[in-house]
């Protein structure tokens, strides 16, 4: 199974159909956000995220930002909670936005691999025996990054921007 990771779309609906087309050209399987889908101020932008993301919402699986009120949860089809942890490929993913845990602040159960956002700077650093990623921001990055996302698969972490250049890769299974 193939999955794709973003965040911190922050009501940016071009950038959001952008990363949609990417998880079409990607062909992934998932779709996993990392929360704050809303703008820093409310605006029509934010129903066009809840609208495009309500669509697929069978192929998702999210987590709450702290800029998500519940005025825009409301919005959803789906609902979001501040931390999950799923099974994928045979590895347990621990996905938060990461204003609550962070790899400096892990919750008490964590998995193999370990993905927040937050930051809005992409990156994936393996040590020891568990990865710690981070897609980014899809609308607004930080620290000269780029726009990027993550894709998994049964054998790696990318991280890409959303030109779908490989910026960092690591392998999942060493």
């Amino acid at each position: 199974m193939k999955a794709m990771v973003i965040s911190d779309i922050h009501g940016g609906i071009k950038y959001l159909e952008e990363a949609l087309s990417k998880f079409m050209e990607e062909k992934a399987d998932r779709l996993l956000i990392l929360g704050d889908f809303a703008g820093y101020f409310s605006s029509s932008s934010d129903y066009e995220v809840a609208e495009a993301l309500n669509k697929i919402a069978d192929k998702m699986c999210a987590v709450r930002g702290n800029c998500d009120s519940e005025r825009f949860e409301e919005m959803l089809n789906f609902g979001l909670m501040d931390i999950r942890s799923i099974n994928l490929n045979k590895n347990i993913i621990t996905l938060t936005h990461g204003h609550l845990y962070n790899k400096y602040n892990l919750p008490e159960y964590c998995g193999d691999i370990f993905i927040s956002g937050h930051t809005h700077y992409g990156m994936i650093d393996k040590q020891q025996t568990r990865i710690f990623a981070n897609p980014g921001s899809i609308s607004r990055p930080r620290n000269g990054s780029q726009r990027s996302y993550l894709i998994i698969d049964e054998n790696k972490i990318i991280l890409k921007n959303l030109e779908g250049q490989v910026l960092v890769e690591e392998n999942i299974n060493d």
